[in-house]
């Protein structure tokens, strides 16, 4: 039976969204002398064959040689101690000078549920000159745990493009986003296509109030969730131009006339453009699909697809972009307690 809860987005929206989504780089998270580090202290959420990690770097002015590694935290300090989780857990990787994408690989070690860890990548040798990590500047969390560090210094409210892989897949951690880009996709009504956002899985029975969607709305749109089938309507909201009164790119929420109850499975959830003026609408970039699922936001369940309105079916809607996902999520007010009940009004 399906009980009322406070709203809450599913997946979970980044903390303090505002401003268009981008990644950002700065002089609080670099290696700038030898000797420098930096770090993400967070804990394994489940036990892990760990095989690869994946850095963004923004830019660098001088490249060096830096050790990647797993090490062990000292809890009395909350500071990496220098120590590898494993023998295997440390490999030397070359950063060039400008900005690029690594992806850095282990022989294959585990890590267990629970393991308080920091991912260190630290100078080894050369002298490294303005290497600034690339950061997803709109995930402003706060200052506990997980946490980063730049040389040893606290550095709040950071949230790193980092990553965390296994074979084909990669570890969701929360604040680490393996991306490689973060921004708006503009469009309107004669575009190709002209609705876009995500397929979503869900994997528990929920009352669905609205949708969230991180978009910049200098016109009208709709916002729509389809039934599993890919074309069913199951409800829709329109999204209002120019509110809040400027041009920023803002989370907005768009609320249904009435709530629809869903039964585990996969949904389209999109936004529609429905003027001839452009609207911006939040993506994500991965390395590559083999770390969407390490995304903190929805993982392997949410994947980018767009399509060309009045979608006849699941083939109507083009999916194989599996590298992306668009910020635009489902908002929940019920979920089911597990209870039984004498009759189902689910959809489909």
């Amino acid at each position: 039976m399906i009980v009322s809860v406070p709203t809450m987005s599913l997946p979970a929206f980044p903390n303090n969204a505002s401003a268009a989504p981008a990644i950002a780089s700065g002089t609080n998270f670099d290696l700038n002398a030898a000797g420098a580090s930096v770090a993400y202290v967070g804990q394994m959420p489940s036990t892990q064959t760990i095989t690869r990690v994946f850095f963004r770097v923004a830019s660098a002015t001088t490249g060096c040689t830096v050790l990647v590694r797993l090490e062990t935290v000292d809890t009395s300090t909350g500071l990496p101690t220098g120590t590898p989780v494993n023998d295997n857990a440390s490999v030397s990787q070359v950063i060039t000078s400008g900005a690029a994408n690594y992806e850095v690989a282990y022989t294959p070690f585990q890590v267990t549920k629970g393991t308080l860890f920091a991912l260190v990548i630290a100078q080894n040798s050369g002298t490294p000159s303005a290497i600034r990590f690339g950061n997803f500047i709109d995930d402003n969390h706060g200052s506990g745990l997980p946490y980063c560090l730049d040389s040893g210094t606290h550095v709040a409210t950071l949230a790193p493009c980092f990553g965390i892989g296994t074979s084909g897949s990669a570890v969701p951690l929360r604040h680490m986003w393996p991306i490689i880009d973060a921004g708006l996709e503009t469009y309107n009504s004669g575009s190709t296509p002209d609705t876009r956002g995500n397929k979503i899985t869900i994997n528990a029975k929920v009352r669905v109030c609205g949708l969230r969607v991180w978009a910049d709305l200098d016109a009208t749109a709709k916002a729509i969730l389809y039934g599993s089938n890919g074309s069913t309507i199951l409800a829709s909201a329109d999204l209002f131009s120019n509110i809040p009164p400027d041009t920023a790119a803002f989370p907005n929420d768009a609320l249904f006339a009435s709530a629809v109850e869903l039964n585990p499975g996969t949904y389209y959830i999109a936004v529609e453009a429905t003027s001839g003026t452009n609207i911006g609408l939040g993506v994500l970039t991965f390395y590559d699909s083999t770390w969407r699922p390490g995304s903190p936001f929805g993982g392997a369940d949410v994947v980018y697809a767009t399509c060309t309105q009045t979608p006849s079916s699941t083939s109507s809607w083009n999916d194989t972009a599996t590298n992306k996902q668009a910020m635009i999520s489902l908002l929940i007010d019920g979920i089911d307690n597990g209870a039984s009940e004498t009759s189902s009004t689910f959809a489909a």
